[in-house]
């Protein structure tokens, strides 16, 4: 079990350095075969409502989250933490002005906007400059 926060690529480098110990350790251990997972699923209670309430894949979050970002800048990257029945959310955007975005203000802003989406947690906004030409 990995902390729910990393992201995949992280958690298989985790399961590729266990592995890579386990192989070292024990002589007899000619393969390691690893799943990564964010939650105790044996620990977990799954309710009737659980299991049929899917939350919105990508392209559904996008869709609904950029009527939103009109004004805002282009956002380059999105990463989406699926927590539980929230969507936590991170977008890096791109600011060509020398002034700083006011990224709090984004966030809350948009939070705002959006509080009729049940499955909308946390919304995490982090600003990139354009390098200068």
């Amino acid at each position: 079990q990995v902390d729910k926060r990393i992201s995949v690529s992280e958690g298989h480098q985790i399961g590729d350095w266990a592995a890579h110990r386990l192989l070292e350790a024990h002589s007899e251990v000619n393969d390691v075969t690893y799943h990564i997972d964010i939650e105790n699923d044996h620990a977990k209670q799954i309710t009737d409502d659980q299991k049929t309430s899917l939350l919105p894949l990508r392209n559904e979050v996008l869709q609904t989250l950029r009527a939103g970002w009109q004004e805002m800048p282009p956002f380059e990257e999105v990463t989406l933490h699926y927590i539980g029945s929230h969507i936590d959310i991170t977008a890096v955007v791109v600011s060509d002005s020398e002034k700083s975005l006011n990224c709090h203000e984004i966030e809350k802003k948009m939070l705002n906007r959006n509080k009729h989406l049940a499955w909308l947690g946390k919304i995490s906004i982090l600003e990139k400059h354009k390098p200068e030409a």
